[in-house]
């Protein structure tokens, strides 16, 4: 799922934005070992950067969506990782 109907209140939107992150999580990373979702972190009204405890480094992927007509749409997903 890369959208969803919402309400236009702001949490309702975090809400739409945060099941699409946790899916793609799922849909992605599911049966892959390590430590699960240590952290989402809301970067600004639109744009989460969740982290994901992997041996030796942490994955983190940037969700950055857009809102308009009642919807929320994933507009963009980015990877990085940080070594320790």
């Amino acid at each position: 799922m890369t959208e969803a109907k919402c309400a236009a209140d702001q949490v309702s939107r975090s809400v739409c934005m945060i099941r699409i992150i946790l899916d793609d999580v799922q849909r992605r990373n599911g049966g892959i070992d390590g430590g699960g979702i240590s952290e989402i972190k809301a970067t600004s009204s639109t744009t989460f950067v969740v982290s994901l405890p992997r041996e030796e480094r942490i994955e983190q992927l940037t969700y950055e969506f857009g809102y308009a007509a009642g919807m929320v749409t994933l507009k963009k997903r980015t990877e990085n990782a940080q070594g320790f």
